[in-house]
């Protein structure tokens, strides 16, 4: 699993670089009105937000919490909130 980011088709960020298993790379929680996928590279995390009703985003932030980014998520076909996506994220060991 890799989070991939940029545009015009073109990644520009990709996490992590290499493929391996995402146990240890991911965390995947449930909200109380929606669902959230995070991970940490370097000094910032990165936290991809789903409401139930809205537009996902995704919010950067630095290791002591200081906002970098909050930017709604342009084009996303898949839904954290799925049963069946959280059902991949449990037997991947990422649902925390």
């Amino acid at each position: 699993m890799q989070y991939r980011a940029g545009a015009k088709g073109k990644a520009d960020f990709i996490y992590p670089k290499e493929r391996v298993a995402p146990a240890g790379k991911f965390q995947f929680n449930l909200l109380p009105r929606g669902a959230q996928l995070s991970f940490h590279n370097g000094e910032f995390t990165y936290e991809i937000v789903e409401p139930l009703i809205g537009t996902p985003q995704i919010l950067v932030s630095r290791e002591n919490g200081s906002p970098v980014l909050a930017a709604e998520c342009q084009n996303h076909s898949d839904s954290l909130t799925l049963t069946s996506t959280q059902n991949r994220f449990k037997s991947l060991g990422i649902y925390e």
